[in-house]
């Protein structure tokens, strides 16, 4: 099954404007989220101070995309949208860019792999 292409507005659609929060690391945020068909999903938004450009992105992508394993979490779906904000910079009205990365994997009900290892759970 190939991984779905979404949207920005989409993937917020999805989070239900990022309401659960399941956890955090160095490279982003990951929030449940809901599909139309009712399956639970792990959304990871990539946080915008990281370094990691287009080529970078589509590396991480096609690799998870290829790994195909029952202990692995399966890539469903991603985002890499550019977006044009309005906003003021020393009293000027400017247009800046922020650029959207996420990737939409299958949720596991039992938690993250760290917990499960380290025996932490909350």
């Amino acid at each position: 099954m190939e991984p779905e292409e979404l949207t920005f507005q989409e993937i917020k659609e999805i989070t239900d404007g990022f309401a659960q929060e399941l956890g955090h690391g160095s490279f982003g945020v990951v929030y449940k989220g809901l599909t139309k068909t009712g399956k639970d999903i792990a959304v990871k938004v990539l946080h915008n101070d990281i370094s990691i450009d287009y080529k970078q992105f589509h590396n991480e992508f096609n690799s998870l995309a290829m790994l195909q394993h029952q202990n692995i979490a399966q890539l469903l779906g991603y985002c890499y949208e550019t977006e044009r904000k309005p906003m003021k910079y020393n009293g000027r009205q400017v247009i800046i860019e922020e650029t959207h990365r996420v990737l939409c994997l299958e949720y596991l009900q039992n938690g993250s792999l760290w917990k499960y290892l380290s025996g932490y759970w909350t």
